[in-house]
């Protein structure tokens, strides 16, 4: 082999030694930028995941409000109707009272 070409073959051979050190540096590089995206990845997931919880949460939470006031309207509205059905009741009885103290007096009597 003579000199020229033994000076050929190192240039060649250092160049691909060059070569394959970028190769390892885009490589772990490109490991770096892989292990960053899935980082990013996991995070955004994460994020996103707790925004659903929450909106589902904010939802059941009104839902509940609704349901909660409905009962509530409906709870008074029965408690108004026994209410009214209770006076009733009481006038009926306080008539029928007085006409029972009425009959009494008079059978007591011998009207």
């Amino acid at each position: 082999m003579s000199h020229n070409e033994s000076s050929n073959l190192e240039g060649v051979v250092s160049a691909l030694s060059e070569m394959e050190k970028e190769i390892d540096v885009i490589k772990a590089d490109a490991e770096e930028m892989k292990r960053a995206i899935i980082s990013l990845a996991r995070e955004e997931s994460e994020k996103i995941k707790n925004q659903i919880v929450s909106s589902a949460n904010e939802t059941v939470k009104n839902e509940l409000d609704k349901a909660t006031a409905e009962a509530d309207k409906k709870a008074k509205e029965i408690v108004q109707k026994s209410d009214a059905e209770v006076k009733k009741l009481q006038s009926k009885v306080s008539a029928t009272f007085d006409k029972a103290v009425d009959s009494v007096v008079k059978a007591v009597l011998g009207d």
